[in-house]
């Protein structure tokens, strides 16, 4: 593919990630899931800092996807080569680290939805993840 169109592909493909993943934060903002009485529940006694720990971690790799994507769309064609890469690298930190954040999340709610319905009381727990940022591994397709 010449370069100019694959820079109009990426910078389209860049455009609409980023919309949707301000869409998807908009959504957890509107139904409150950082709610402090929620997380509470869900994290239950002292998980404050664990809370804390991820959103700082999800908060860097977050910023390191934005300020590449920001390159990446105002990338001149003789540019774009040299930004493509760290775009790359940034979204397959951010995708790893979302899965086992997620992950761990999605335990932990179901483990308080089945104690508040009277289900059962012990859904395996993933560990802290910290523990698996540094061996999860996420593939994504080829550019």
């Amino acid at each position: 593919m010449e370069v100019s169109k694959e820079l109009d592909a990426w910078k389209s493909n860049v455009a609409e990630l980023l919309g949707q993943m301000d869409l998807i934060l908009r959504e957890a903002q509107d139904q409150h899931l950082m709610d402090t009485e929620l997380l509470a529940r869900i994290w239950g006694p002292g998980g404050g800092q664990n809370v804390q720990d991820m959103m700082g971690v999800w908060d860097a790799a977050r910023a390191r996807l934005y300020s590449t994507a920001q390159l990446v769309l105002i990338s001149s064609e003789s540019e774009f080569p040299a930004r493509k890469a760290p775009f790359k690298d940034a979204l397959k930190d951010l995708c790893a680290k979302t899965e086992v954040m997620n992950r761990e999340y999605t335990l932990r709610a179901l483990k308080a939805v089945a104690e508040e319905v009277g289900g059962p009381k012990e859904i395996p727990a993933s560990g802290r993840f910290e523990a698996k940022l540094a061996t999860e591994k996420v593939s994504l397709p080829a550019a």
